[in-house]
């Protein structure tokens, strides 16, 4: 399977991800009859921190679906495969990675930040300051982990290619240098270079390989 395709299934299983994330917002708004006193002059807030939601969540499921092979070649397009080490087959791989985590977090954060807002409407309703800052800060670690898992799900997809570029830039193993040859005596006959350790000691006279002329003694004296 190319690259391509494989781009283009993960995206459609999102989409369908997205509707089943949406699930848990139908059924908040469906059970808000049954919490009259709760809701009483905040049901228009809460309905709409509920829809909004869950209106993004289906809209991205229904465009990921449709709209998945021009995703996955956004995804894949652009790849520095083709001028690293790596085989051509991994092409996009890392991208396509990167952006279905990232679709993944923002689908799963939509549900968490839509209780968020609503809890943020239920606190307007204290009865004094202290009290509303005091709840608002006991959660402050859960808002910011949220909203922060959002952002980083949205950086993820947007900025896809740019990390499957910083991550085989960091992967591509650098050539080992090869050490330039060391500069060889020449034949004083025909100019043909030589190695004097090519030559064994004992031989009464060296000859060149090429020539037959004998080869100059001082240039084995320290071979």
């Amino acid at each position: 399977m190319s690259s391509r395709a494989l781009a283009a299934v993960a995206v459609v299983f999102l989409g369908v991800l997205s509707f089943l994330f949406s699930v848990n917002l139908v059924q908040a708004l469906i059970t808000m009859p049954y919490y009259p006193e709760e809701i009483e002059g905040k049901a228009s807030l809460v309905v709409l921190a509920y829809v909004l939601p869950l209106v993004v969540m289906v809209g991205a499921g229904i465009f990921l679906i449709l709209r998945r092979h021009q995703i996955a070649d956004w995804i894949v397009s652009g790849s520095p495969v083709e001028d690293a080490i790596e085989p051509r087959n991994l092409a996009g791989l890392p991208a396509l990675l990167f952006a279905a985590l990232g679709i993944y977090l923002v689908v799963s954060t939509l549900p968490m930040i839509a209780g968020l807002a609503s809890q943020l409407i239920f606190t307007r309703s204290y009865s004094s300051v202290e009290e509303f800052v005091g709840v608002f800060w006991s959660n402050i670690g859960h808002y910011v982990g949220t909203l922060g898992q959002f952002v980083i799900g949205a950086y993820l997809f947007f900025g896809a290619r740019k990390l499957e570029q910083w991550w085989f830039s960091r992967s591509t193993v650098e050539p080992t240098p090869v050490p330039a040859p060391p500069d060889l005596p020449t034949c004083p006959q025909c100019d043909t270079p030589f190695d004097p350790a090519d030559y064994r000691s004992d031989l009464p006279e060296k000859l060149c390989s090429k020539c037959r002329a004998a080869l100059p003694e001082s240039e084995f004296e320290n071979a």
